[in-house]
């Protein structure tokens, strides 16, 4: 077993967690112990922490509750459990000296936390955030087109759609293909409101990614898309829908991608869906 460890202390009337820590052995035992001495050796030099911290121990152990006491995860090394501890810290619980409604009595800032995102702030962080740039110079495409070229996905594609032809899927039903370079893609029609997804990367897993999508980015074909999801035939084969508001589509439970090699096997899936009987 690991030695180092983080843990929380919670408020039992309520589940309220108002301590995190890290620690060995029985670190997580030693605050009650302190509480206990508080209790009976009242300091003005206690740390602020201590005393709100005891105080609130000894008020639930008054009570005749017990604190609860919760271990996260164990770690290695130190260094691996004062990550975690600041991160519970700063970003899940949010840290008192920087947000007003924390319920932490921690007075300490956990370690390196200028390097961790202060709790419900979703804006821009200088020297936190990703840096884009790649993507903006068009490394970025340069990089998926290299790749795409690689593994002949624009071929491969080709090869696909000749299949489908030949396993009785009409040409007017495979209605759109993209060879862009973050989404090289065949689209075919299954009824008015939805199209399978064959997406193709440049990899060498091979895999083609089967997703189900609306037939249109309006309002009126997503709710119709959201429609047929909901009423379709085999609903316990499909998973819920994901995606952005304009951006919808679901995946097979047992089937999200095929090798683009296993052509007969795709072709046959393709069928099953497009006929609703997969």
């Amino acid at each position: 077993m690991d030695q180092w460890y983080v843990y929380e202390l919670r408020d039992p009337t309520n589940g309220e967690v108002f301590y995190v820590g890290k620690g060995q052995g029985d670190r997580i035992d030693d605050h009650e112990r302190e509480a206990e001495k508080a209790k009976n050796n009242s300091s003005e030099e206690e740390e602020d922490e201590k005393i709100t911290k005891l105080e609130r121990i000894n008020k639930i152990l008054q009570k005749g509750d017990e604190v609860i006491k919760i271990v996260i995860g164990r770690y290695k090394t130190e260094a691996e459990a004062l990550a975690v501890e600041s991160t519970l810290m700063h970003w899940v619980y949010g840290h008192p000296n920087q947000v007003s409604n924390s319920s932490l009595t921690n007075i300490q800032s956990g370690h390196s936390h200028k390097n961790i995102r202060v709790r419900d702030y979703f804006g821009e962080v200088e020297g936190l955030d990703i840096d884009r740039t790649p993507r903006q110079t068009g490394q970025y495409t340069a990089d998926l087109e290299e790749s795409n070229k690689k593994y002949n996905v624009a071929q491969n594609l080709k090869n696909i759609e000749g299949a489908l032809v030949k396993h009785n899927i009409p040409e007017n039903e495979i209605i759109d293909k993209s060879y862009r370079a973050n989404n090289p893609s065949i689209y075919i029609k299954i009824g008015n409101y939805a199209n399978i997804q064959l997406l193709l990367r440049g990899s060498s897993s091979g895999n083609v990614i089967i997703n189900i999508r609306p037939s249109g980015a309006n309002e009126e074909s997503i709710k119709s898309f959201l429609e047929l999801h909901k009423n379709w035939s085999i609903r316990n084969q499909v998973e819920d829908i994901k995606g952005s508001k304009n951006d919808k589509y679901f995946k097979l439970k047992y089937v999200k991608f095929i090798n683009y090699k296993d052509i007969n096997k795709l072709c046959e899936i393709i069928l099953k869906i497009r006929n609703g009987d997969f």
